[in-house]
């Protein structure tokens, strides 16, 4: 089975409109008296220094969120800036301080989305977003030998796969693959995988390393198609309501995955998948729990191994329960265990949450919000404090709560939550593929649409804005 990443996320726009609980019009200053960058200002004790935002249409193109209110808060009160041409605005803010960008979903009915981030410090740029390169990149041609008994090929390179035929038996084939600016690598890797004729399944493959990408390009695999490999797991150490989902991407989740479930009994399960020899691959596990979220364990491992263990309760984060967000006190309530984990504090903790605003006479809905918090710590989150004239964008006591979704992520490779906040979609992969992956990357996300193991749609967290914009869909 082979997925490719698909990445479908609402764009940020500005909407300057004026009713109850909409973003006002009135542009202030970019940054208060006193508080551009001079690091005064700030209580007695406290550490300040210019903090700068910038914002980009989170859909992925390279637009900037021109025009948004951004309001800056810290023990000495609140300031208020204007993100400019280039989406950014900045002001002085205590350490520990909070940034709030505030814009709204793209679309027929555009709802207020606001954006925060907490615990900021002097000198940081936090950039909201992450800009891609969508344009047409060129094709390339890949040309290789056809096989006895094998009548259908895929052809893998990093912006996806083509099928070729050789339905009419002939002794070349030529497929030519499509690249977009934001995914072609160079070098590159390619992958061909052939399907056996009489059984249908993927059995062979044959693959080239260090390939030069040139827009209208060529190049020509040569050499025997090799048989798959079978990848042996074991996972231990877990607990018997745990479940299994493995997938190995090969090379990476642009390539051709396999997958498979497995119940763990006796705290061990030992699920097999078979695929491609490649350079690397990159393993998948995704571990589920009676009554608590997802854990996903990514690990980036030579792409010819043959065996891969797992201690679960080793290596997986605190579990997240089922989330729960109590308009009258702005609180997303996450109960949060670390029985069977290794108790370890994430880089990241973030959450979003939706409300409802209903006619009190007619109960029919008037406005809808969306909130993403990001934070260092998982455990029970107060959304921030607004000025009193967007005050109509808090969650009030009378309003309906909707989905909330939060997420804590560790990785190797990144360097703790005073790297992690300044680019927190990086960290999310709202808008990256997994192939950045080098190291082992952990992820655990709450219940909410996530209480058991599935075989489809499995991805990184998104928010529910962008519907799980980084999963991979068949």
């Amino acid at each position: 089975m082979t997925r490719s990443l698909a990445a479908v996320l609402f764009a940020v726009v500005v909407v300057p409109v004026v009713a109850c609980g909409e973003v006002p019009t009135n542009h202030l200053a970019d940054a208060p008296p006193g508080g551009s960058g001079d690091g005064g200002g700030g209580s007695d004790g406290a550490t300040a220094g210019l903090v700068k935002v910038t914002a980009f249409d989170i859909q992925g193109a390279a637009t900037p969120l021109v025009g948004a209110q951004v309001v800056f808060t810290d023990a000495k009160g609140t300031q208020r800036g204007v993100t400019d041409a280039t989406g950014t605005a900045s002001a002085s803010v205590e350490d520990g301080g909070t940034v709030t960008v505030i814009g709204s979903t793209n679309g027929t009915n555009p709802e207020p989305f606001l954006q925060s981030v907490s615990g900021v410090k002097n000198g940081d740029h936090i950039t909201l977003g992450t800009a891609r390169d969508f344009s047409d990149a060129g094709s390339f041609t890949v040309k290789f030998t056809p096989q006895p008994g094998v009548t259908n090929y895929e052809v893998f390179g990093p912006c996806g796969a083509t099928s070729v035929s050789n339905a009419t038996g002939g002794d070349s084939l030529v497929a030519s693959l499509s690249f977009q600016a934001q995914c072609k690598q160079d070098p590159m890797e390619l992958v061909i995988v052939g399907f056996d004729a009489q059984s249908g399944l993927a059995t062979i493959s044959q693959d080239k390393t260090g390939v030069s990408f040139v827009a209208g390009g060529s190049t020509t695999l040569t050499g025997a198609f090799r048989p798959f490999l079978t990848l042996a797991a074991s996972y231990t150490n877990g607990s018997d309501d745990n479940g299994v989902f493995l997938a190995r991407l090969a090379p990476d989740n642009a390539g051709f995955e396999s997958s498979v479930n497995a119940a763990i009994a006796g705290g061990t399960a030992k699920p097999a998948v078979t695929g491609p020899v490649t350079s690397t691959a990159l393993l998948q596990s995704d571990i589920t729990r009676a009554g608590l979220g997802r854990q996903s364990v990514f690990q980036r491992v030579a792409g010819d191994a043959t065996t891969y263990g797992l201690d679960i309760a080793g290596n997986v984060l605190p579990w997240l329960g089922a989330i729960t967000f109590d308009p009258a006190t702005q609180t997303i309530k996450v109960p949060v265990t670390t029985e069977g984990s290794k108790g370890d504090a994430p880089d990241l903790f973030a959450c979003e949450v939706g409300y409802a605003r209903m006619d009190g006479t007619t109960g029919a809905q008037t406005a809808q919000f969306q909130w993403l918090i990001v934070t260092d710590k998982p455990g029970d989150v107060v959304l921030p404090t607004l000025p009193a004239d967007l005050a109509g964008l808090a969650a009030l006591a009378t309003d309906v709560a909707g989905q909330s979704d939060c997420v804590a992520v560790e990785s190797d490779q990144i360097a703790g939550y005073d790297a992690a906040r300044l680019t927190p979609y990086a960290v999310f992969g709202f808008q990256q593929d997994l192939r950045s992956i080098t190291g082992v990357t952990r992820e655990a996300t709450s219940l909410q649409n996530r209480g058991t193991v599935r075989a489809a749609s499995r991805g990184r967290w998104s928010p529910r804005l962008g519907q799980r914009g980084a999963a991979r869909a068949r």
